[in-house]
C-alpha cells in the first residue's frame, strides 16, 4: 500500500513538472505611449498671471494684452488681471 501511495505521488510530481515544460510563456503587456513634454503643444499648462492656477493651454481663456499673450482660466480671472493693468498706468 504504502508503495502505491510513493508510486501516486512520485506520477503527480513527475505530471506537475512536465506541464510546467509546457505552458505558455506570458508575454509582458505593452506600456501605454505617454507624451512626453514639449511634443504636443495642447498638453502644455500654462499659469493663470491672476490667481496661479495652471491649466491646459486649449482650454485657457486668452487675451492680448498691450501686445502680450495672456492665459486665464476663467473670464472673471481675465477681467480682475485688465482691472488691476489699468489701475496701475
Amino acid at each position: 500500500m504504502a508503495r502505491l501511495i510513493l508510486i501516486a505521488v512520485l506520477v503527480m510530481i513527475a505530471y506537475f513538472t512536465v506541464k510546467s515544460f509546457f505552458r505558455p510563456v506570458k508575454k509582458p503587456k505593452p506600456k501605454p505611449d505617454l507624451p512626453s513634454p514639449g511634443k504636443d503643444d495642447a498638453s502644455e499648462m500654462v499659469q493663470d498671471p491672476e490667481c496661479g492656477t495652471y491649466i491646459p493651454i486649449e482650454s485657457a481663456d486668452k487675451a492680448v494684452i498691450n501686445g502680450r499673450t495672456y492665459y486665464f482660466c476663467s473670464q472673471e480671472c481675465r477681467e480682475a488681471f485688465q482691472r488691476k493693468l489699468e489701475g496701475e498706468q
